[in-house]
């Protein structure tokens, strides 16, 4: 009762409800633990490094982060309001940053100082790492995307009109787009 969110990681799965979360191993998920650690309910996504919990409750402009995997509060970060809510968040590959989005730009938050460092107010959703760090896949106006440079944000390669990034593989080689909202492809 109560279910809010399944995220499933590399060795564990993160269960979120109205009861809290729990990090389940794969021998756990039928049987669960005793109890639940208090957490907000909401859309849950860990760090690629396993050290950070994101939890982003229903219509949120804030993001509570929480450690792993004691799942303590570490933070709550606040959208600028000109932002509006956020649409969805997601932690760097080194888990040093995580950033929040929504279709009125891109915060860029680090996970050292929980502080704000970027504001990308000309990139929107949706928004990826690549599996290096040094590049970001982002989003302009509502049908163009491409990779960025992650430090100056110049474009190195910019997706055809419709093509918009939706996930990319862990070794970088593989790229999923939609295209048109209507179709799938996946780039070599």
């Amino acid at each position: 009762g109560g279910f809010n969110f399944l995220s499933l990681q590399s060795d564990s799965l993160v269960l979120t409800t109205t009861n809290g979360t729990q990090v389940l191993a794969p021998g756990e998920l039928e049987t669960g633990l005793r109890e639940w650690r208090p957490t907000l309910a909401g859309m849950n996504r860990a760090s690629p490094n396993g050290r950070w919990l994101g939890v982003l409750p229903h219509y949120s402009s804030s993001l509570q982060v929480y450690t792993l995997p004691g799942l303590e509060p570490v933070a709550r970060l606040t959208r600028l309001p000109a932002l509006g809510t956020i649409n969805f968040f997601e932690f760097s590959p080194a888990g040093d940053e995580v950033s929040l989005y929504s279709s009125r730009g891109v915060e860029l938050w680090s996970t050292a100082t929980w502080e704000r460092t970027r504001v990308l107010t000309n990139f929107s959703r949706p928004f990826l790492y690549a599996p290096d760090g040094r590049g970001l896949w982002l989003t302009t106006g509502l049908r163009e995307a491409g990779l960025y440079d992650a430090r100056t944000l110049e474009p190195r390669l910019l997706l055809p009109t419709g093509m918009l990034p939706l996930a990319v593989t862990r070794d970088g080689r593989h790229l999923a787009v939609s295209i048109d909202g209507q179709r799938l492809q996946v780039w070599d």
